[in-house]
């Protein structure tokens, strides 16, 4: 049902941010995929931990990527959790790291202060991170958010933001497009690192040869 409403039978959407190109089409974020929010099983019975899962929280994502290997939950702990299927979107939804997201590339669990998604349609995985992590996205996750000390966004109202759906050949082709700028823009920055450690290297041989003058 949930694929044949994503290609058939998109629901009107008001108040639309701005205009879209043809056969584009502005959908709520629950339309394109499956929506979940992290729990924790009781920490009073610590048998719900171990090293059968690994348990996600807002400090184990980390510039587009995940790290598994700090918490654990024990199978008994994930029958109180909720399984967080490999290529899913892990966007946390409270405190100043609020709207960080990375996609995991293996199956996991995560606490509540985590909102995942994932999608119906598997090749769109990548396209929607993108979105996800565009400006007018992550600027609704914080205009939607409740507490001023402690932003945080609740699954309805992260599940109804909007975002930009195309038709699925133009995802890929925007997808393709992110990845070559990304990968351009690591090149930049590896070699911005080396030249500031020539620059350093440099500094450091004048500092030294006026120093034995």
């Amino acid at each position: 049902m949930p694929k044949e409403r994503l290609k058939n039978n998109l629901p009107a959407v008001a108040g639309k941010p701005f205009e879209l190109p043809k056969d584009w089409e502005w959908v709520r974020l629950d339309i394109l995929g499956e929506t979940q929010t992290g729990t924790t099983p009781p920490r009073s019975d610590m048998q719900n931990f171990g090293d059968f899962i690994p348990f996600i929280g807002p400090g184990d994502i980390l510039d587009y990527t995940i790290d598994y290997s700090k918490y654990g939950l024990s199978e008994k702990g994930l029958s109180k959790g909720r399984l967080i299927e490999k290529g899913s979107i892990l966007m946390v939804c409270i405190g100043g790291s609020i709207g960080k997201s990375a996609v995991n590339n293996i199956d996991v669990a995560c606490n509540q202060q985590i909102d995942t998604i994932t999608p119906y349609i598997k090749h769109s995985l990548e396209y929607l991170f993108y979105s996800l992590n565009a400006p007018y996205f992550q600027n609704s996750v914080i205009k939607y958010s409740s507490g001023s000390a402690t932003p945080i966004i609740n699954k309805q109202k992260w599940i109804s933001l909007l975002t930009p759906l195309h038709p699925l050949n133009e995802q890929k082709r925007i997808a393709k497009k992110v990845n070559e700028l990304m990968s351009l823009c690591d090149t930049f920055e590896e070699k911005l690192e080396k030249k500031e450690e020539k620059g350093e290297r440099l500094v450091r041989t004048v500092v030294n040869g006026v120093g034995n003058n």
